[in-house]
């Protein structure tokens, strides 16, 4: 059975969100739990929702302050800490500049990673995929820690903690992945093939202000004042899922895969809060 958090947050003060964030880890077992998830001085790899580049508190990105409140508490277990994202087009430290993150990763010593560097892997067992190139920081990370921002997506429906991931493919080449799979139901079985390639340690979905419409950019903001956590990525996802009012969660085409490829045990109705 997967151990979800649900948290209720209404407000980005870095405060008030970093006690949240210790509530939830003491539920899913407190200090036993953060020091296996986080080993002493592991080279941790933070990977928020930068999008673009837009303004700082936008909806569409990841907020500072909950960026923060992941640091403060990350720093006590390692000091190894880096962070970084590659938006599909766009000047990837110009984003983190502009969404307010580089300045609270200045304040705290974590370093900026570049996601342009690559390297190739293949996978075993693939769904679709077999052979990959990805970014060389997410890979190569002990610990990576996924901070999605809970938004609608026109092709997806839905978007969190497994598409985040998609933002280890480096730059460009995302927008081959949409021409190669222009169809939701195989670009969901890249995206779980992807997800096994990155091995993704644990989930903070940023969901205070959440978005809703045309995502993944050009929604309007939606207040959910909600944190979900978990180390599985999919319960992390169907949670949310059915909180933003999706009865049936297999509408969403990634969890439809899922569960067509025996992943029961990932959703809603079999987790723990």
């Amino acid at each position: 059975m997967e151990r979800v958090a649900l948290l209720k947050c209404t407000e980005y003060d870095v405060d008030i969100i970093e006690k949240k964030l210790r509530e939830g880890f003491e539920l899913l077992g407190g200090t036993t739990f953060l020091k296996t998830l986080i080993p002493k001085d592991s080279k941790v790899l933070l990977k928020p929702n930068l999008l673009s580049v837009i303004e700082k508190g936008s909806p569409v990105i990841t907020h500072y302050a909950f960026f923060e409140a992941v640091i403060r508490i990350v720093k006590e277990y390692s000091n190894n800490i880096v962070f970084g994202d590659s938006p599909g087009s766009e000047d990837t430290r110009k984003a983190a500049e502009n969404s307010g993150l580089m300045e609270v990763a200045n304040k705290y010593g974590v370093k900026f990673v570049d996601f342009n560097e690559e390297v190739h892997v293949e996978l075993e067992n693939p769904i679709m995929y077999k052979y990959w190139n990805i970014a060389k920081a997410p890979y190569e990370a002990d610990v990576v820690i996924t901070l999605p921002k809970l938004k609608t997506h026109a092709m997806m429906y839905y978007t969190g903690a497994v598409k985040n991931q998609f933002g280890c493919i480096p730059g460009r080449k995302k927008a081959e992945w949409h021409t190669k799979l222009p169809e939701p139901i195989k670009f969901s079985k890249m995206l779980l093939d992807l997800n096994s390639v990155v091995k993704t340690s644990f989930a903070i979905l940023d969901g205070i202000i959440a978005m809703e419409g045309n995502g993944p950019r050009n929604g309007t903001p939606k207040k959910m004042d909600t944190i979900i956590m978990g180390k599985c990525l999919s319960a992390v996802d169907s949670t949310a899922v059915r909180l933003i009012g999706y009865d049936m969660v297999l509408e969403v085409p990634f969890l439809n895969v899922l569960m067509k490829l025996n992943g029961e045990q990932y959703f809603q109705k079999k987790l723990r809060y």
